[in-house]
């Protein structure tokens, strides 16, 4: 909240600056007018940062998930090999464990596409 109140101060300086300049009165503003100009300028920018700290807040919920999903698929690899490594457990094919690990590299490599492109996407209209 405390560059919600520096906005608030920057605004009104701004609306005294318009008003002593006149720019405002010579469109037939009134000096209440102006402050409600400003004043519902202000409003939309709390909208827009709330809106944005909503944005950064369910990122970082989908990015936690995403990190889990990585972590399990990682462990499940590790006790396939080492399941396979004992001899614990026997694929008929000697094909299959190589595509399921391939398979999983896969999976991983997508996610982490997911994560730098939608997670941590900047807005193009910011640019």
């Amino acid at each position: 909240m405390k560059g919600i109140k520096g906005e608030d101060v920057k605004l009104r300086r701004e609306a005294v600056k318009l008003v002593k300049e006149e720019k405002v009165l010579s469109q037939d503003w009134t000096r209440s007018e102006a402050f409600d100009q400003l004043e519902s300028e202000q409003i939309f920018a709390q909208i827009k940062a709330e809106e944005k700290r909503d944005i950064i807040r369910m990122r970082g919920q989908w990015s936690r998930w995403i990190l889990a999903c990585i972590v399990g698929i990682v462990i499940l690899d590790y006790f396939v090999v080492f399941f396979l490594g004992f001899g614990w457990i026997k694929f008929g094919s000697g094909y299959t464990v190589p595509l399921f690990i391939g398979e999983s590299l896969i999976k991983i490599f997508g996610l982490a596409i997911i994560v730098v492109k939608f997670l941590f996407e900047r807005d193009k209209k910011e640019k």
